[in-house]
């Protein structure tokens, strides 16, 4: 965890946001970047089944992600008006494809070149019209029980940009993302970022920049405003990830997130916005291995 610490601080310091290009040719999902890292190879893999969504990371023969059904992977998506999951488009599907083939979400161009990857993805809702929503109710704020969207797929488009190594730093994944939202909402938050992990990544930490040092975590299904990172119990494999708008303003306790299932864990950074516009919203996230 340490050597972990010492790779991942100067990269906080030195990291810049880049220009977004989206450069896409065809829509075959299934690629792989692979790349050298700390004396082994350092592998990332979308595929078709998951509409181009990070099903794959591997590096030292250690698996960083689950991809059992389609609401896992390394992916993205967005909550509108506090619906929860009855008004949630997701990039690598919905919750009908369960372990399928296919993806509700609509792969519409994806492109790599050397290390980096664009894509471009109209995202599918999580639930399908007219599905229930329990045991659980649509968020925080209502008493509904079943998907408020009435189509399968919505008009919300994710164009990623994704590095795979940087230089001088192997083990950071850059993904440029941007989220165009087609419509004003009175609300929206953002996963901009989540990795489902097997759940050999037991452990949980903050990271203090200022500080450079870890805490574990305590109560493990709230948020706090530092960079989280999950590992191993023995320390051997961690992934964290980090993102320079958080915490943001009017959520200065908030931000990163993780919690733990049944069978897999997970992180997340989260961005929330009140009085949405329709326009695009752009985020950077860095996954550091």
């Amino acid at each position: 965890m340490r050597g972990f610490l010492i790779l991942w601080f100067p990269f906080l310091l030195s990291t810049a946001g880049l220009l977004f290009s989206p450069i896409a040719e065809g829509a075959d999902g299934n690629r792989t970047i692979s790349v050298p890292m700390l004396g082994s190879t350092l592998t990332v893999q979308t595929r078709n089944r998951f509409a181009g969504a990070i099903s794959s990371i591997t590096w030292n023969g250690q698996s960083f992600i689950d991809s059992r059904d389609h609401g896992r992977e390394l992916q993205s998506d967005v909550v509108f008006d506090h619906y929860g999951v009855c008004y949630n488009p997701t990039e690598a599907g919905s919750q009908a494809n369960g372990a399928g083939d296919r993806s509700s979400s609509a792969l519409r161009a994806i492109r790599v070149r050397g290390n980096q990857l664009w894509s471009v993805t109209q995202l599918a809702f999580w639930l399908q019209p007219g599905q229930s929503s329990y045991p659980n109710v649509c968020g925080r704020l209502t008493d509904l029980h079943r998907a408020v969207n009435r189509a399968a797929l919505s008009r919300v488009i994710l164009h990623k940009h994704l590095t795979v190594g940087l230089p001088g730093f192997p083990n950071v994944l850059r993904e440029s993302l941007t989220f165009d939202v087609p419509a004003p909402y009175q609300s929206a938050t953002f996963e901009v970022l989540t990795g489902y992990m097997p759940p050999a990544f037991s452990e949980v930490f903050a990271f203090h920049p200022r500080s450079l040092r870890w805490i574990a975590v305590q109560g493990r299904r709230s948020e706090q405003p530092y960079p989280v990172i999950r590992s191993t119990a023995d320390h051997r494999y961690a992934m964290g990830i980090y993102t320079p708008g958080l915490p943001q303003v009017g959520w200065p306790h908030a931000g990163y997130g993780s919690r733990d299932f049944p069978g897999v864990v997970k992180w997340n950074c989260v961005y929330r916005y009140r009085s949405v516009a329709a326009r695009p919203y752009h985020f950077l996230a860095f996954s550091v291995i």
